[in-house]
């Protein structure tokens, strides 16, 4: 986790955001839940990535921005991926209660609610891109991946 500072996630955000469009499909999604203390990955964002590996989230404090970039097993903050077969409900969440409440109290999110971001591909940098200021309050009953159980290809 990288707080802001001139890094990697700094950087690649800054050059990411001047040249990437608007264009943002329907499920490249991740799901925060303070009351659960996870992060929900949708598996169509895991899917859009080629289906890595290792992920590692890049935070951009000063834009709040979250990136979700492919990565090595020697990489820091590295998050394994589970297999995620098709046809099994099966979910990639992230149990972090510290991560989650740093990111709610930055983005001053009320602490029950539970919020999804539409993310955007960056293939150059292979990463999804997350404008955490989009974020939008969904029902508790929503922290669901909507594609568990059967595979997407769109």
């Amino acid at each position: 986790l990288y707080h802001g500072k001139k890094n990697i996630a700094s950087y690649l955000i800054y050059h990411v955001l001047e040249t990437v469009g608007k264009n943002r499909k329907k499920n490249l999604c991740i799901t925060f839940s303070r009351k659960r203390g996870r992060v929900l990955i949708y598996r169509a964002a895991v899917h859009e990535l080629n289906d890595p590996e290792y992920v590692r989230f890049l935070f951009n404090k000063k834009q709040s921005k979250l990136a979700l970039q492919v990565c090595e097993p020697i990489d820091q903050d590295t998050f394994k991926v589970p297999d995620l077969p098709t046809g099994k409900d099966i979910q990639f969440e992230i149990a972090s209660l510290n991560f989650v409440s740093i990111i709610y109290d930055l983005m001053k999110w009320k602490p029950e609610g539970t919020y999804r971001i539409r993310g955007i591909l960056v293939e150059k940098y292979r990463l999804l891109l997350f404008d955490l200021m989009q974020a939008e309050e969904i029902s508790d009953a929503e922290f669901i991946d909507p594609d568990a159980g059967r595979l997407t290809t769109d």
